[in-house]
């Protein structure tokens, strides 16, 4: 098929307001081509848009790779040659973000089916050309040390002095960097952001996994913890999720588990600082509930910091606001 019409689309899409969808790293739109009945996703990449996410897939290379899998997911029409966008099948119905947004419990057959789905991409066949791109556990951290890093030098380290993090270089404290590195597991190919917002309830009420611009190889326990920590499971959902996951795969339950427990580590000590410059991005518009948040994940950092004492929502947002007004 020809979609030069979409180079045509792209140079005017403010005349489409309808087409617009979200996305933090693309513009997606859905149209519906010209004399096709049905509707493709057109994924523009954003020009310079700050990543917080470890990328080392190219994404059409790896839904070409679940296309010959046959596992549930958008196939890519068209990639334009020179990457500035890429057409992908269109799949319809409406996301877990949508259907449950943050704070709604998700009902039990739910986090079976992520637990059932988490585990299938866990254990698909690599390819030797997508094996040989593993990721290290010392890749993640280094990855998130940079992130903290370029933000002090950006100016932010007066804040984060002030919020008691420790110097750049030792956001991740040695002992958790000692374990992560030794031990590692087996790497197997990830989606490394399956959450609510990326997880389509299809045809058949079928969960089908969008967005996989952050697929990698790594060690499972690193998905399974990025899945925990961003789907928000209250304790009964977390046992049934976890549950559910082992029985489902071969791997050393007890393994997984102690080292999805690091990775859990690791992924507050990335938020803390992420979610901090999003705060203080938004600053008049961050409710409660995000400074509860953060102040809970803060509170935990502290803890694997060795640091004493508690940051109370209070203390955080006099801690902002007065570095708002320097």
């Amino acid at each position: 098929m020809n979609y030069s019409w979409v180079d045509d689309f792209l140079a005017n899409p403010e005349c489409y307001p309808h087409a617009v969808q979200g996305g933090h790293y693309h513009r997606n739109y859905v149209l519906r081509p010209p004399g096709g009945e049905q509707p493709v996703l057109v994924r523009q990449a954003r020009a310079q848009v700050p990543t917080m996410d470890l990328r080392s897939l190219d994404e059409c290379t790896v839904l070409r790779f679940l296309e010959r899998a046959n596992f549930p997911a958008p196939r890519v029409l068209y990639e334009e040659p020179s990457g500035q966008y890429m057409v992908l099948s269109y799949i319809p119905g409406r996301t877990l973000a949508e259907l449950y947004p943050a704070g709604a419990v998700l009902p039990e057959e739910l986090v079976h089916s992520a637990a059932s789905l988490l585990s299938t991409i866990h254990q698909l066949d690599l390819p030797e050309e997508l094996a040989a791109r593993a990721l290290s556990p010392e890749n993640f951290i280094n990855f998130i040390e940079k992130i903290y890093l370029k933000a002090c030098l950006e100016g932010w380290d007066k804040l984060f002095e002030k919020l008691c993090f420790p110097e750049p270089g030792k956001l991740i404290p040695s002992t958790l960097r000692d374990s992560l590195c030794t031990g590692a597991t087996n790497p197997v190919f990830v989606h490394s952001d399956l959450n609510r917002a990326n997880l389509i309830v299809g045809n058949g009420e079928a969960l089908v996994p969008i967005d996989w611009e952050l697929a990698a190889v790594a060690e499972p326990a690193i998905d399974v913890s990025a899945h925990i920590h961003r789907s928000q499971y209250n304790r009964k959902q977390l046992a049934i999720f976890l549950e559910s996951y082992v029985a489902l795969t071969n791997f050393d339950h007890n393994l997984l588990r102690s080292r999805t427990a690091l990775y859990l580590d690791l992924e507050v000590l990335k938020s803390v600082v992420v979610d901090t410059l999003r705060v203080i991005g938004k600053l008049r518009k961050a409710g409660a509930s995000n400074l509860m948040r953060l102040a809970a994940r803060l509170n935990y950092a502290n803890r694997l910091w060795g640091i004493e004492g508690i940051s109370t929502e209070q203390q955080i947002c006099e801690q902002l606001y007065k570095f708002v007004k320097i």
